[in-house]
């Protein structure tokens, strides 16, 4: 379980820097000057979406839009996510997922200990 655990957050980290170099793309391309600042993460989302529309544009139509279905999805099960756990930032998410992992790392050593 600590496994899954662990596991859930290095994909969630690695889907947030996945993210985050999408931002970095789409900023760079429009010019923006405030590159190396803390995006809001609804608006990481929305250069995510923009970013991904722009790479399906030799998709078929079908294909488009179920592309698009698919990350709506995806990112509206984020976007809920993370305004239950009210994470605005990049560094609320970051501070989160410590929190998670420092929790999970106890849990992991209260368990060692009683199997021992």
């Amino acid at each position: 379980m600590m496994n899954a655990i662990c596991n859930a957050i290095q994909n969630l980290r690695d889907w947030i820097l996945v993210i985050c170099e999408a931002a970095k793309e789409v900023l760079a391309e429009l010019g923006a000057e405030k590159q190396n600042a803390s995006p809001n993460l609804s608006n990481l989302f929305c250069d995510y979406m923009n970013l991904q529309k722009a790479e399906r544009r030799d998709w078929s139509r079908y294909g488009q839009q179920k592309g698009t279905a698919d990350d709506l999805k995806t990112v509206s099960q984020a976007v809920v996510y993370l305004k239950q756990h009210e994470v605005f930032t990049q560094e609320d998410l970051d501070a989160s997922l410590t929190s998670v992992q420092e929790k999970a790392s106890g849990i992991s050593k209260e368990m060692k200990n009683t199997s021992s």
